[in-house]
């Protein structure tokens, strides 16, 4: 096997150990997260579907026949074709790869703790149900128990012989940064227990999971909780780093993580504890392989690695059917999925790792919410349509835009609500958007603001440009009108309520962020690019578009 460095990332299949003992087995325990119901295709993004992950997963199964597989959560939420489908193609996805045990992520609560617990069985009578199982050590309900769709842990037995059989102990977390990155209406009476450490202690401590300890063979934490490359070693990116940097082999055998999106095969906490995570949209499969003596029962080796997802077709998979007749059955506002909306002239980037600027594509999203709220009403104020960076989810890439692929970009369908503002409170939401460096940059369409300094961002004037083309300075008791979508008014992204004040709302039924962005493309037929309209901050006279070109501008 070639490693390009520590963090190997690898192009094809992994290919079995050839083991110098007879008593010596190889298990591959193989994880997908943040696989976000990515199940069509989207070669742009570099998305190959469910048929090309079904086919690799089918091939890693053939290469090692002592496997598992797994999940680090979020398995949906940030696909509109889920959302449109009500997720019908869940049951099936889960039943053919074959998952067994799936951490709780943020966006497991993307529908609800009912429907969390149900997991997808209440879709039809006639399905398959799901035979698998939430674990999260560290979340709890109001009465400070695990709550009764999940467990704390889940051990799973792989039959190596008559005889023979190797157990894992699956531990799951959940971040603790969950309620600052889901809508709380959906978190009631829950709470997420930052002291990592201390939950895996207290469960360990537990008689019943002391009555199984003796029979385990490995031990592996499934964390919905991420790490990154920096300087080519991986470091932690969680709400409790320090937490998670105490974790030894003596906490777990390895980590599963998730979240950040990252690639990651190698090890961390002083290169000691094995860590995977695959990317996200199954663009890859994580693998702990597990070498195995089964005549000393003991573990002697567990190796991190990825596998890349290729593109494949033409594969046998219920699920790639099923997927199929929802795409040319399933209609959005009498729209079909694959119903052309409008032309893209040029690529326009909106990548989400790149979260301190502005980009072309939240331009639209927002010139779209400002449309929604002018075409509703005859007001002649400043209409200002905002976003939060990561409610935006793809790029546009050039050429025709279908239904789906426009909703893919806007996946959540928030409602859109209406706040009358003035000239004050838009500077202070505008700068709290300029130092929202966890979540991302504050998008707007249609104004330019000046900052006093490089270093405090803090706005200090602000210009609006009407539909007209015509540009004015909104003083601090000018009256003005912003859209935002619902997940930012109920604490989203950490937006505080006290921008969204309720005796400020303006009562007006408004569509939702996504379908306010379909009527926006379909009226407009065609978009270009035009970068140098992303220079929304003006310092010392000069406009800038990243944080990243005003710390580099002194």
């Amino acid at each position: 096997m070639i490693r390009k460095s520590l963090f190997a990332i690898i192009s094809a299949l992994p290919t079995l150990f050839s083991c110098h003992h007879s008593n010596e087995v190889e298990i591959a325990v193989c994880c997908l997260n943040d696989f976000h119901a990515s199940f069509v295709a989207d070669t742009d993004r570099g998305i190959y579907g469910i048929e090309s992950l079904i086919h690799t997963l089918d091939s890693i199964k053939a290469v090692y026949p002592y496997h598992i597989v797994i999940s680090a959560g979020d398995n949906f939420g940030g696909s509109y074709f889920y959302k449109v489908t009500n997720g019908a193609t869940m049951p099936s996805f889960i039943n053919e790869t074959g998952i067994q045990v799936s951490a709780i992520g943020n966006h497991e609560f993307d529908e609800g703790q009912k429907k969390l617990s149900q997991k997808w069985n209440y879709l039809s009578e006639n399905q398959q149900p799901c035979d698998f199982t939430y674990i999260s050590a560290n979340l709890r309900d109001s009465l400070g128990e695990t709550p009764s769709y999940a467990k704390a842990h889940h051990t799973s037995e792989i039959k190596i012989s008559d005889t023979k059989s190797f157990k894992i102990s699956f531990i799951g977390l959940t971040t603790a940064a969950t309620p600052q990155q889901t809508s709380l209406r959906h978190l009631q009476g829950l709470t997420f227990d930052a002291d990592y450490i201390k939950v895996i202690d207290s469960l360990k401590s537990t008689p019943e999971y002391q009555l199984i300890a003796p029979s385990i063979n490995a031990t592996f934490i499934v964390g919905h909780i991420g790490a990154m490359r920096e300087n080519g070693v991986p470091v932690w990116v969680d709400i409790a780093n320090e937490q998670l940097s105490q974790f030894t082999t003596n906490t777990a055998d390895g980590f599963f993580a998730a979240h950040t999106h990252d690639t990651l095969a190698g090890f961390i906490n002083d290169n000691q504890l094995p860590i995977v995570q695959g990317g996200n949209n199954g663009r890859y499969i994580g693998i702990m392989k597990v070498k195995y003596d089964t005549l000393k029962n003991k573990v002697t080796k567990i190796t991190p690695e990825l596998c890349l997802v290729r593109h494949h077709q033409n594969t046998s998979s219920p699920t790639q059917n099923l997927v199929d007749s929802l795409l040319s059955n399933t209609y959005v506002s009498n729209r079909p999925l694959n119903e052309h909306l409008c032309y893209i002239n040029a690529e326009m980037p909106h990548n989400r790792s790149q979260r301190y600027g502005f980009t072309e594509v939240a331009d639209i999203v927002c010139a779209a919410y400002s449309n929604a709220y002018a075409l509703l009403t005859n007001d002649q104020r400043p209409i200002i349509g905002v976003s939060h960076f990561g409610s935006i989810r793809a790029s546009l890439y050039n050429g025709d835009l279908s239904v789906l692929e426009a909703g893919e970009i806007l996946p959540f369908a928030n409602q859109l609500r209406a706040y009358q503002y003035n000239g004050r409170q838009l500077k202070k939401l505008l700068t709290f958007g300029l130092h929202n460096l966890k979540y991302g940059w504050l998008q707007s369409h249609a104004i330019t603001f000046e900052c006093d300094s490089r270093d405090n961002l803090e706005v200090t004037r602000v210009w609006y440009t009407a539909p007209n083309e015509t540009a004015a300075e909104i003083n601090d008791n000018t009256p003005c009108i912003i859209v935002v979508d619902d997940y930012m008014v109920t604490g989203g992204d950490g937006y505080l309520p006290e921008f969204f004040p309720a005796h400020q709302e303006v009562k007006v039924e408004l569509p939702t962020s996504t379908s306010a962005f379909f009527n926006y493309l379909k009226a407009h037929g065609s978009f270009s690019s035009n970068p140098d309209a992303m220079k929304k901050v003006i310092i010392d006279g000069r406009n800038f578009a990243t944080l990243s070109a005003i710390k580099t501008n002194h």
